[in-house]
């Protein structure tokens, strides 16, 4: 399958936070990356205890800060709901290397939405899409969970304002990152 807006905004985000010391982006396949990002109900790693994979984790050392979803084709509240509560119910993460780590510091998750594909009819869709970022933030943190900020970027696509876009995230991103970093 065809992740272009996944690919772009991996490097984007990877570009971004390359001269920042102490950052690290990890990327899935899908944006880039070499690996998967599983996150883990328990501290141990077996089938049972994964509940999903992400797209994109920002760590600075082994703290996760952010946890970026992109959906480029299904963007319904049911889609978009499901990958905030699974990440939600999470406390370990695994970085490729070594045993799991705990999601144990203030995480925001971000979900990017492919607008591009909406027709001018379903224009409604941008308002359901602030009702539910509203929504969602109203019941944040849920239960122990460690995100307690949820934010909705929505995209044109890989190319159609995509810097401007990518500039609000990375801005909103670095601000969420440094604020809780002191």
């Amino acid at each position: 399958m065809n992740h272009v807006l996944h690919e772009k905004l991996g490097k984007t985000l990877s570009d971004s936070f390359s001269g920042e010391p102490g950052y690290k982006v990890m990327l899935d396949k899908a944006c880039g990356g070499n690996r998967t990002l599983p996150l883990f109900i328990s501290c141990k790693r077996t089938r049972e205890n994964r509940l999903c994979d992400v797209d994109i984790l920002i760590a600075k050392g082994i703290k996760v800060k952010a946890i970026i979803e992109i959906e480029e084709s299904d963007v319904k509240p049911n889609q978009i709901c499901g990958k905030f509560l699974t990440s939600a119910l999470a406390f370990y993460y695994s970085d490729g290397k070594g045993p799991l780590q705990d999601l144990n510091s203030p995480i925001a998750f971000i979900q990017v939405l492919d607008k591009s594909k909406l027709k001018v009819h379903q224009t409604k869709k941008l308002k359901q899409w602030d009702n539910l970022e509203k929504a969602m933030c109203r019941i944040l943190p849920v239960g122990n969970s460690q995100i307690n900020v949820y934010k909705i970027f929505g995209f044109n696509g890989p190319e159609d304002q995509y810097e401007k876009q990518a500039a609000l995230l990375i801005g909103f991103l670095k601000g969420w990152c440094y604020s809780i970093s002191q």
